[in-house]
């Protein structure tokens, strides 16, 4: 490898590129100006308890999909929302942090093995690296129906529709929308906000406000919510 870091005080220890990615930097910089660092094209949020227990998900370790980006690798690919990243190109994967190191670690075109949890099953998937985006391709009436109160969560949830989207400034073929969030209730310390358009409670879609209803009111204590806002999808844990 070439050396690119030297620690003085820590006996020659240094950090170095492989001479193979040092070959396709130079190679970048001269037809691109620039490096062509790898994307994957994911939004990654740590793995909780309530997340595992609900989608069975028998590891504390690991990092979760929360989103994938239309026409990414990811996506291409095979990547869905709701697996669990345990490995890439073998090493562990503790948390998602590690998963952005590891991709910024590698160059477009390269390819990674991911090995996932998908639902508690494990399954290795190739990846070949795309370029990073740029900003603006990566990446709130009429009278509407009753809104419905979750006294559970403490929140008042109204069907999605023509009015809520416009509304709200959002777009969804399903699931409810977040009208008010009651103060210091469970909903209002998961963070959920006006606005806000639960997609999914424990991996079951919801289709309208009765499919919540029948949904939530059997819900074990631990449930986990997908939750749509401003165009990002993202899971939360709650213990109710």
């Amino acid at each position: 490898g070439i050396n690119t870091a030297i620690i003085p005080y820590a006996q020659g220890i240094g950090f170095a590129v492989p001479v193979n990615m040092a070959k396709q930097i130079m190679d970048d910089l001269v037809k691109y100006g620039k490096v062509n660092r790898g994307w994957l094209g994911i939004y990654l949020q740590p793995l909780s308890r309530e997340f595992a227990s609900a989608y069975g998900i028998d590891t504390d370790f690991g990092a979760v999909v929360s989103d994938v980006v239309k026409g990414s690798p990811a996506e291409k690919a095979g990547i869905s929302r709701g697996d669990v990243i345990i490995e890439m190109n073998g090493k562990k994967i503790v948390d998602h942090r590690d998963v952005v190191v590891g991709v910024r670690q590698q160059l477009a075109g390269q390819k990674v093995e991911i090995k996932i949890l998908r639902r508690g099953v494990e399954k290795k998937i190739n990846v070949t690296l795309g370029n990073v985006p740029s900003v603006s391709a990566a990446g709130v009436s009429p009278a509407q129906p009753a809104p419905r109160v979750a006294a559970r969560l403490g929140i008042t949830v109204s069907p999605v529709t023509e009015e809520t989207m416009d509304e709200f400034g959002f777009s969804s073929d399903h699931g409810v929308v977040v009208t008010e969030v009651q103060p210091g209730s469970v909903g209002n310390r998961l963070r959920l906000n006006r606005g806000d358009v639960i997609l999914e409670i424990n991996g079951q879609k919801i289709s309208d406000t009765a499919k919540w209803e029948e949904i939530l009111s059997k819900a074990p204590k631990n449930v986990v919510f997908l939750v749509l806002r401003e165009d990002r999808t993202f899971f939360v844990s709650a213990n109710l």
